[in-house]
């Protein structure tokens, strides 16, 4: 059982169905996706369950064109996630899969965590890494960024069949032979599910890229909170951060209970060297002016004072929460499988 409340822990410092569907796939690895809820308000589809397609170029079998043509809206054809803007030519089609999740052992406490894998690339370790922590393995909802699936190694996938839980993938862009972007996996079921294209900045060399944010409403015992998971650009000034996340921003704000969370990418810099020189430098982080931000929008900025979220001394990753109680939060430094530390946050469900 967890206990009434959680304190805030900083790891060694101190301390069922998703409602979606099937992309386009190949007949390797089977892995079930049972297809229920087509884009934001998009309608029941009735148990639908696809083997065998994951995320990675091919043919989708003729099967799966018959059971996505005569069920999915029209304006989800190519995708369970519907896409904000709807015309979106670099859309990705979304990846779906449902497990069985173990019941919360305390339903009226949800515990959210986020955490950048660095691409993923070893599922097994970052699965015992969650597992073997013990504030880690008790997350009913995680956000994930910088995860990857490639042609016979679909990490999200894997990674949400390793901790049982139901997840949504997104991609953002199209890396190698196979796609890097997003994930949710929740222990709750999720619907509503959508993409938010964000602006995208020319940061010359390795720094222009699709950048995108993940939106799903999760169904919790006593209420639905609306979940965004986020990951920006790197070598922004403060004010292109703030451009940049702001359609996040504008939705989230219209929930009666929200979530935003993620890699914000606060990094500390002289803004009139960037793009150009990202060196980081003591003082000049933009947390504190993203924090300020988002507590102006009427959200809870629980990571203020948590520090350095990164080997290096910069803290990047954050969970913000609007319209819901907080009651703890902390993170995970022993967690080393990633260049960034997972940070969790506690919420009131009821």
């Amino acid at each position: 059982m967890r206990p009434a409340s959680r304190p805030r822990s900083e790891g060694a410092e101190s301390s069922p169905p998703v409602e979606g569907g099937a992309r386009p796939g190949d007949t390797g690895p089977q892995i079930s996706y049972n297809v229920l809820v087509a884009g934001h308000g998009g309608a029941a589809l009735g148990g639908v369950a696809l083997r065998g397609f994951p995320s990675r170029p091919g043919r989708l079998p003729w099967l799966a064109v018959f059971v996505l043509a005569g069920a999915v809206p029209a304006r989800a054809a190519t995708s369970l996630c519907a896409t904000v803007p709807p015309i979106d030519p670099q859309a990705l089609p979304c990846e779906l899969a449902t497990h069985q999740p173990a019941p919360d052992a305390r339903p009226d406490a949800v515990r959210v965590v986020t955490f950048n894998v660095h691409f993923g690339a070893d599922v097994a370790g970052l699965a015992r890494a969650i597992r073997g922590n013990p504030q880690l393995n008790q997350a009913d909802i995680l956000l994930i960024q910088e995860i990857e699936s490639h042609p016979g190694d679909d990490r999200a996938a894997r990674l949400a069949e390793a901790l049982s839980l139901n997840l949504v993938y997104a991609p953002a862009r199209i890396e190698g032979d196979g796609t890097h972007g997003l994930a949710i996996l929740s222990r709750y079921p999720m619907k509503d599910l959508e993409v938010l294209r964000l602006k995208k900045y020319d940061l010359g060399f390795r720094g222009t890229r699709r950048r995108i944010a993940m939106a799903a409403t999760v169904q919790l015992p006593g209420r639905s909170v609306r979940v965004y998971n986020v990951h920006l650009d790197t070598r922004l000034k403060p004010e292109e951060r703030l451009l940049q996340l702001e359609p996040v921003v504008a939705e989230a704000v219209k929930q009666p209970a929200a979530i935003v969370g993620g890699d914000f990418n606060t990094i500390n810099a002289v803004s009139s060297l960037l793009p150009l020189v990202p060196v980081p430098l003591p003082g000049f982080s933009q947390a504190a002016a993203l924090d300020a931000y988002m507590e102006s929008k009427g959200f809870a900025a629980p990571f203020t004072n948590i520090g350095r979220t990164h080997r290096f001394p910069m803290r990047l990753d954050a969970v913000y929460a609007r319209g819901l109680k907080v009651e703890g939060e902390g993170k995970e430094t022993s967690v080393t499988v990633s260049d960034h530390f997972p940070l969790w946050l506690d919420i009131d469900a009821r």
